[in-house]
């Protein structure tokens, strides 16, 4: 899955004879001048073409109270406009706030990883969430796309830090999303990285990640999960069904059968510490974000209600480590 890049169509441009005198010929060159001078220009422009940010909106729902804590945090530029940041290892972040962000008061902060090949300008086109996600008074992350590998779960696991350390983040409502390779960092990254901002809701689509592969991490028990998945995807047959009966197990709840394909969505029942764990089956191409993000959100809303407002941690500066090691 990648976005196809955008070439222009560069073609020599050949000089005019220079038999040719006068004011033709310099009116000529002028031109010449013009052409070429547009098609270096357009080029340029189209070789570091982005997909426009989406809007974001004002934040319906009020963050927590004032925090101490966020007072020494800089303020951010125009709250509308994306915001860049990078980890300490250097991979570029785009944050979003809701356009009535104020940066003394914590917010819910959703981590969204992308799918192969996206950077974080196509991740957030394809997700389509920042919009209805700041309505909702959370700050949405994007970061961009590394090939698996070790190293680069370490440096998206430092993501979350990473932006809690620039922004006034209420770090027991941090959500992990993605999609596909996405989907296997949001899933992945809890278990195998030892790292000081956990999640407390884990929503992944169609990730290449199975019930093995967590099994060689540890188990995170207090965390919310969502898994969607094609139970006909030919990439990662079944890996859906076997995540999410791995998640029900960590989180202790009832083990219960998951084959029935007249039921969109199976939550599974009697979870330890009132936990939610869900498994939702789509009939979208695996190549293809199935369009959930509104079900996604309501069930990290849904989540993070389950907190207290006055039990809530929130964070200024935490020691972001970056060590791929």
């Amino acid at each position: 899955m990648r976005f196809a890049s955008s070439r222009p169509n560069q073609r020599s441009i050949v000089e005019a004879p220079m038999s040719i005198e006068g004011p033709r010929r310099d009116a000529l060159r002028v031109a010449i001048a013009l052409v070429v001078g547009a098609t270096v220009f357009s080029g340029a422009f189209l070789l570091d073409w982005r997909p426009p940010p989406l809007p974001v909106s004002m934040a319906t729902i009020a963050p927590g109270e004032p925090s101490a804590d966020c007072a020494a945090l800089l303020r951010i530029g125009q709250p509308s406009e994306p915001h860049e940041i990078s980890t300490d290892q250097g991979l570029r972040v785009m944050v979003r706030t809701p356009i009535n962000y104020e940066s003394d008061r914590p917010y819910p902060l959703i981590v969204v990883y992308p799918p192969a090949q996206f950077d974080r300008f196509s991740s957030e086109r394809f997700y389509n969430m920042t919009t209805e996600a700041t309505r909702r008074g959370m700050i949405v992350a994007y970061s961009d796309y590394k090939p698996l590998s070790v190293r680069a779960v370490a440096l998206q696991a430092a993501v979350a830090a990473s932006v809690a350390a620039r922004f006034c983040i209420d770090v027991s409502r941090i959500t992990y999303f993605g999609h596909s390779d996405g989907g296997a960092m949001a899933e992945g990254i809890p278990g195998m990285v030892p790292t000081t901002l956990r999640p407390h809701v884990i929503v992944a689509s169609g990730a290449g990640i199975t019930n093995e592969d967590l099994s060689h991490g540890h188990c995170v028990a207090e965390v919310n999960v969502m898994i969607i998945h094609n139970r006909d995807d030919a990439k990662f047959p079944d890996f859906g069904r076997g995540t999410a009966a791995y998640w029900a197990q960590c989180a202790a709840c009832r083990p219960r059968d998951l084959s029935a394909r007249d039921i969109a969505c199976q939550k599974f029942e009697g979870c330890a510490h009132g936990i939610a764990v869900m498994y939702c089956h789509v009939d979208e191409l695996h190549e293809k974000w199935p369009g959930i993000e509104g079900p996604a959100l309501d069930f990290i809303e849904s989540a993070n209600q389950q907190i207290p407002r006055g039990g809530s941690t929130t964070s200024t500066r935490p020691q972001v480590s970056d060590d791929p090691q």
